[in-house]
């Protein structure tokens, strides 16, 4: 690790950035939910003193395993000690500061969807965490021995543990989403940026009032924001997590231009897109 102008800046040897991702279905209720999980980054870090970062508004879930030393977190709801022997989930949206002292952890940054390509912690409040050792063993073993499948194994079970509060919600939300699966199928392949609802309704025959109507009242947000928030998330995924140059990053939202998506970011995120993946949020 190599400290850079008070930000981490990781060695290539310890950190990889696929944007690989699981995906798995199960039933709870009768009801068939598919979660998918995107592994946006992981890595190792080495603290050797300590830092200290401020998070406003993470778009991303992170699972924390600390192998030496420990972290003090402040979130909305209090101050929680991370320390060795814990699987930890930072979940998105929620603010938190983190001091590290000297450490050593391993960590995977992920975002999880339902079907229709919403977080599925994104009301998560707090830090929850796991202390299973069995489970702590597998991420250490994976890791140490870089066995992708060992490490996707992981992930999932951890998942399964994190979502069971959650279950009933995530089933009704997924009997919901059934109403828009050609809508959810079109926003995987068209650039999020050039997608309109005057394209959406065409999809189902409805004018664009009618839709928007239709799909607020059954998913309880409206679609221009669904569509909004669907697109900074991508956003911010690609600035941090990706080499693509800002230009390439506007070119695969879909923007007309570099300049129209730097303004459309700072208007939403308050800060440029080479400010905002500058942060190197650690």
């Amino acid at each position: 690790m190599i400290r850079d102008c008070g930000k981490v800046v990781y060695p290539p040897s310890s950190v990889h950035s696929g944007r690989e991702y699981i995906d798995f279905s199960f039933f709870h209720k009768e009801v068939s939910i598919t979660v998918s999980c995107w592994i946006l980054s992981q890595g190792f870090t080495d603290r050797p003193e300590a830092m200290h970062f401020n998070h406003p508004q993470p778009p991303f879930s992170r699972f924390f395993i600390f192998t030496e030393g420990r972290a003090d977190a402040i979130v909305p709801s209090g101050e929680i000690q991370l320390t060795k022997g814990n699987i930890y989930h930072l979940p998105p949206n929620q603010p938190f500061d983190i001091t590290y002292g000297v450490s050593k952890m391993i960590f995977f940054h992920l975002h999880v969807t339902d079907v229709s390509g919403q977080s599925l912690f994104g009301d998560t409040k707090g830090i929850p965490k796991i202390s299973d050792s069995n489970l702590y063993l597998r991420y250490l073993q994976g890791f140490e021995n870089n066995d992708k499948m060992q490490t996707f194994s992981v992930i999932m079970d951890t998942l399964r543990t994190f979502l069971n509060p959650w279950m009933d919600i995530i089933a009704n939300q997924a009997e919901r989403a059934k109403n828009f699966s050609l809508l959810f199928e079109h926003l995987q392949k068209a650039p999020i940026a050039k997608v309109t609802i005057t394209e959406l309704a065409e999809l189902y025959s409805k004018t664009p009032d009618a839709l928007s109507k239709h799909f607020r009242r059954t998913m309880g947000t409206s679609l221009k924001k669904f569509l909004l928030e669907r697109q900074l998330i991508q956003a911010q995924e690609l600035l941090l997590h990706s080499q693509k140059t800002i230009s390439q990053v506007s070119e695969e939202l879909g923007h007309s231009s570099s300049q129209y998506f730097h303004r459309f970011f700072k208007k939403h995120c308050l800060c440029t897109p080479r400010e905002y993946r500058d942060k190197r949020f650690g």
